[in-house]
């Protein structure tokens, strides 16, 4: 493992990142006119979009947050309006999350931010580097879950 040793600035530059991108999130919905939607739903937002009809386990898996969290998230989605929870045919006592008419009217502004956030993130990186760089920071957080 060379270079271990060493100090390293990642954590902080990975935070900086993070930071960032919040920022600009933030600042594109205020635009957009999306002023009750926190830039940490639109992971949430995005996977129940993309795949109606998840129970909220799926959707943690595949947001990469606890269960808990996930739950939270959804519920105050729901109290907006974007998501609502329909009845498990297969398990009354589960819930399948949906997106409403709301979120599906919000969803081509949510697409334009997130494009617009990837294309100054990118900006003077090739594919190559931006998916080395995908690949490494997800190593790096994988690296980091107990």
């Amino acid at each position: 493992m060379a270079g271990v040793a060493r100090e390293r600035g990642i954590v902080a530059l990975a935070s900086r990142l993070a930071e960032g991108g919040r920022d600009l999130i933030r600042q594109e919905l205020q635009g957009a006119g999306l002023t009750d939607i926190l830039p940490c739903h639109g992971d949430i937002l995005h996977v129940c979009m993309a795949q109606p009809g998840l129970g909220i386990t799926e959707i943690a898996r595949q947001c990469g947050r606890s269960k808990s969290t996930v739950s939270a998230m959804v519920d105050k989605l729901c109290g907006l309006g974007y998501l609502s929870k329909e009845a498990d045919a297969d398990d009354p006592r589960a819930a399948r999350v949906v997106p409403t008419r709301r979120s599906i009217a919000a969803g081509a502004a949510l697409q334009a931010i997130s494009a617009r956030l990837n294309e100054r993130l990118g900006a003077g990186m090739s594919e190559a580097e931006l998916d080395a760089l995908e690949s490494l920071l997800g190593r790096a957080v994988r690296n980091l879950r107990p």
